[in-house]
C-alpha cells in the first residue's frame, strides 16, 4: 500500500476547501465545504470545521474540537465551539470545582 504524498506548495481541493502549505491534519479531521486553512495549521484528531470559514496561518486546533466560526492565526484553540485553549482550560477547571462542591 502506498501513502499519499503532498509536495511543498501543494494544494488539496475537497468540497472546494483550500488547505495551505505545510498544514497537518491528523486522523478523522473533517472539513466542511469552502473552508480555508492557512499555512502551517495543525488540526488534531477528530476535529472538524463548519463550512465557509477561514482558519489563519499557524493556528492549532486541539483534538475533538469543533470550529464554528473563522479563527485568527497564531493561536491554539480547543473545545466545542472552539475557543482559545487557555480559556477552555480555565472553564474546565471551574466546572470541575463546581462538581466537587455538590
Amino acid at each position: 500500500m502506498t501513502a499519499t504524498v503532498l509536495r511543498t506548495q501543494s494544494r488539496v481541493s475537497i468540497h472546494n476547501c483550500d488547505v495551505g502549505e505545510h498544514t497537518l491534519c491528523a486522523a478523522q479531521v473533517g472539513l466542511a465545504g469552502s473552508t480555508v486553512l492557512g499555512r502551517n495549521v495543525v488540526m488534531g484528531g477528530q476535529s472538524g470545521t463548519a463550512g465557509h470559514l477561514k482558519i489563519g496561518d499557524f493556528a492549532t486546533i486541539a483534538g475533538k474540537s469543533g470550529v464554528t466560526k473563522s479563527l485568527e492565526g497564531g493561536k491554539t484553540y480547543a473545545g466545542f465551539p472552539a475557543i482559545e485553549h487557555k480559556l477552555w482550560l480555565r472553564l474546565q477547571a471551574k466546572i470541575a470545582g463546581l462538581l466537587k462542591r455538590q
